[in-house]
């Protein structure tokens, strides 16, 4: 008769067997602490991962959308070893203006201002659709 090898492994567990006919030569089993296989922290990660992907996403989608209907494009990336000589557009970072400027660069000042009807420049419509997609909140009812 031969000898057989029995592996079971779980997720709490490995057990492991050598019998040959009814004979068992050897039978024990190994508990793997919970936390050892616990894959939350994992999930942590990879959530931020496709929250970053989907963020990303809208962002490319608006550059495209605005593009195609003519709205100036404002660059929002920063400096990279790849493109070093990519600067973000100071309006798109400049939240409050300078004394006696009477431009609207406030976010959500600009989003308001758009819902009212106001008349906007091209880079102020980007940046109150932008601050929209970048602060766009949790709220599953939104219509």
């Amino acid at each position: 008769m031969k000898k057989i090898f029995a592996f079971d492994l779980g997720t709490g567990s490995i057990g492991e067997c050598i019998r040959e006919g009814k004979n068992i030569f050897h039978l024990d089993s190994i508990l793997i602490p919970p936390d050892f296989a616990s894959t939350k922290e994992f999930s942590k990660v990879r959530r931020q991962i496709r929250t970053k992907q989907a963020h990303k996403s809208r962002e490319e989608w608006w550059r495209k959308q605005a593009h195609e209907a003519g709205i100036e494009v404002l660059e929002s990336r920063q400096p990279t070893n790849a493109h070093p000589d990519i600067k973000p557009d100071k309006r798109l970072l400049r939240e409050f203006p300078q004394d006696g400027d009477k431009t609207i660069y406030t976010s959500c000042l600009l989003r308001i201002a758009l819902l009212q009807g106001v008349k906007l420049q091209g880079w102020q419509v980007y940046k109150a659709i932008w601050s929209a997609l970048q602060h766009r909140g949790y709220d599953p009812q939104i219509p």
